[in-house]
């Protein structure tokens, strides 16, 4: 049965709705004045990672309805298999780490230097599994391990995430994991964030080539999600045993960098006042001049 486009505008703005009311909720804590200045650092990081999930639910949301109508464009280039992964694990780490979590990241065998794909949707995906299993974690391990897997005698890279405690529905599974999926806007298979991100995953990995799998956690009591990937062409590409994934220089990959802009003059242009203000602080921050219209 069809979802009905006001019971999935009330779903959307539900989900909105909830991340709303926690930032209002966390900002009001901010103005008592009883809180100590850690306690304010504290609700100032919950906010921040409040709307950060509900940027990224809104973004799955967005290119789910463009893959459904065709409109999500692939592009394959030569990339490198390890900035793909090392890139991705930095941001998740410092997430785990919220959660005192331990997220580690190795790698079995051997694997190409260069791969064929589009990098930027197999950030995506990975960070969607891992996101969602950090989201789900009591404690303990996630891991993540790249190695080379074969899918009806081709290559593949596979990228594997585990858990020991996460747990996901059965319905969440199914739409990581069917190969023609159902709708998550259909009724009654919407069943939140998860599923909207799981059913993304699903796609994505059938446009790169590939498929998503799972099996039970080897570390405890959770899941472990098995995305492979189409490398593309392997001719002539250095293997390399165990790529250095996890490095020391993965800590200095940090959120927002300030460039230098001095010299440089611009002018923001912007119906939304807020837009205007945040733009010309950050500008004026790289020291650059700045008038706002």
């Amino acid at each position: 049965m069809a979802q009905e486009p006001q019971e999935f505008i009330s779903y959307l703005t539900h989900e909105v709705r909830t991340s709303l009311t926690q930032v209002l909720g966390y900002v009001e804590t901010i103005y008592d004045a009883n809180q100590t200045v850690r306690e304010r650092f504290k609700s100032l990081s919950r906010v921040k990672q409040i709307v950060g999930e509900a940027d990224l639910f809104l973004k799955d949301l967005e290119h789910l309805c463009l893959l459904e109508s065709g409109r999500l464009s692939i592009r394959s280039r030569r990339c490198r298999l390890e900035e793909i992964i090392s890139e991705t694990y930095a941001f998740l780490r410092a997430q785990a780490n919220r959660r005192e979590l331990s997220l580690e990241l190795m790698s079995e065998g051997e694997l190409p230097e260069t791969i064929l794909t589009d990098p930027l949707r197999v950030r995506q995906m990975l960070l969607n599994v891992v996101w969602s299993m950090i989201r789900r974690a009591e404690r303990g391990i996630i891991r993540i391990t790249a190695r080379m897997s074969e899918e009806n005698g081709a290559p593949k890279v596979e990228l594997k995430v585990d858990s020991a405690t996460s747990a996901f529905t059965k319905v969440e599974l199914e739409f990581l994991t069917q190969t023609d999926p159902q709708s998550p806007f259909d009724i009654p298979a919407m069943k939140g964030r998860v599923a909207i991100g799981f059913s993304l995953v699903n796609k994505l990995a059938h446009a790169l080539g590939g498929a998503v799998s799972f099996e039970n956690s080897s570390l405890g009591s959770g899941v472990a999600v098995k995305i492979t990937v189409d490398p593309g062409p392997l001719a002539g590409v250095v293997m390399r045993p165990n790529l250095a994934l996890d490095t020391n220089d993965l800590e200095s990959i940090r959120g927002l960098t300030i460039p230098n802009l001095e010299g440089f003059k611009f002018l923001v242009v912007d119906d939304d006042p807020d837009v205007g203000e945040l733009l010309k602080h950050f500008l004026t921050k790289a020291k650059a001049e700045v008038d706002v219209v």
